[in-house]
């Protein structure tokens, strides 16, 4: 269990980071404001405000991509405390699911290909299908599904 979770959690973590600079270019920014109609503000150049957006973009998924590799070492170790932070990781996971569902069925709206999305529903699937494995493991053996202290 403890290897599972790490494993899709540093996948999860590379694939995203991947992601975003991959497909977060100028033209993608520029679409994005466009169909949002935001305005450039005047205070700032075109070039200045594309290249914050883009950098503020990567900067938070690699936050969170730093958030997941951290809950894939507290997998590995098998660290307590990491448990409940992976579980919760996972629930979150798998409910970002669900957006990630309506994004591919409006394809046209995202600002990624199809098959990156797929990717995504793929893996968020799987963090739903750890969570209930790690739920299950808890209520019934204890984090990481290892016995309970005192029990043998």
């Amino acid at each position: 269990m403890q290897l599972a979770a790490a494993a899709l959690l540093a996948a999860e973590a590379v694939y995203y980071l991947g992601a975003t600079i991959a497909f977060t270019t100028r033209e993608a920014v520029k679409r994005a404001l466009a169909a949002q109609g935001t305005q450039i503000p005047p205070s700032l150049s075109e070039d200045a405000y594309f290249n914050f957006v883009i950098a503020t973009a990567i900067a938070f998924v690699a936050f969170f991509a730093a958030l997941e590799i951290l809950g894939a070492v507290g997998a590995y170790f098998r660290w307590r405390w990491a448990f409940w932070y992976v579980l919760v990781l996972m629930a979150l996971g798998g409910l970002n699911a669900i957006f990630n569902a309506v994004s591919i069925v409006r394809s046209s709206a995202a600002n990624l290909p199809v098959g990156v999305l797929v990717i995504q529903e793929l893996l968020c699937i799987a963090a739903a299908a750890m969570f209930v494995w790690m739920l299950i493991g808890v209520i019934r053996y204890g984090p990481w599904a290892m016995k309970r202290p005192g029990q043998y």
